[in-house]
């Protein structure tokens, strides 16, 4: 019997904290805000640490964010921002062999160099870089 006591003492001691998640329940469903765009508005509010972020979003939006939820959320919103960077890593751009019709394209993009130049400082350009 002493089980059963202490059940019921739990149950009534756990109505308050039950009703309070109700509560916030009740109020997150009306705003339709999910806990992804919670976690978005506490990163933009300046909030990093978990334990923060956790306090913050349950006093402003009434959600239970754990702190492992937060982080691991946070760190796949900064993964997908960077994404962009890596692609160029992995896939880099073409190079294509110096042939014929490079060689004369690139003379022919060089010629206004020589004249605006001269041809003594052109030389003196290669002659520093190669």
């Amino acid at each position: 019997m002493a089980r059963k006591q202490s059940k019921s003492q739990s149950t009534e001691s756990e109505k308050p904290s039950l009703e309070a998640t109700e509560a916030a329940s009740a109020r997150a469903k009306e705003s339709s805000l999910t806990k992804a765009d919670a976690i978005r508005a506490a990163i933009k509010a300046g909030i990093e640490s978990p334990t923060e972020a956790e306090k913050y979003i349950r006093k402003r939006f009434g959600l239970e964010v754990s702190r492992t939820h937060f982080s691991a959320s946070k760190s796949q919103m900064r993964k997908a921002e960077n994404a962009g960077a890596v692609d160029g890593y992995l896939a880099p751009p073409k190079i294509d062999a110096i042939g014929d019709g490079d060689l004369l394209d690139a003379l022919e993009k060089m010629k206004p160099l020589v004249a605006s130049l001269g041809a003594d400082k052109v030389k003196r350009i290669v002659d520093l870089l190669g």
